[in-house]
């Protein structure tokens, strides 16, 4: 595998918004049959002030594939965009096989 898993996080009561690439590099992973490997999802902390959105699950698509898994989490609530809309802000996914610090 080689690149960055889309990620749409989804939100308590229903829409979704796409996690964007960060600049890391990516890095080629081989997998024996019932190995896994990891990414990071950075998010912002949400210290606006305001209630945020919830985000309820994760839909997982790996690199260059077309199958979806989703993961079904407790809530994280995320800081929201300036404005009407309640797109999270500034979350962005790092390729498969990066470091997780």
């Amino acid at each position: 595998m080689h690149g960055f898993p889309g990620v749409d996080l989804n939100f308590q009561g229903g829409g979704s918004d796409s996690a964007a690439r960060s600049d890391t590099s990516p890095v080629s992973v081989t997998l024996s049959p019932g190995q896994s490997t990891t990414f990071q999802l950075m998010t912002p902390y949400n210290n606006s002030g305001g209630t945020g959105v919830d985000v309820t699950s994760l839909t997982v698509t790996p690199p260059n594939d077309t199958h979806q898994l989703t993961v079904r989490q407790p809530q994280i609530n995320l800081a929201v965009t300036d404005g009407s809309n309640s797109s999270p802000k500034d979350i962005q996914v790092g390729p498969i096989g990066g470091n997780v610090d």
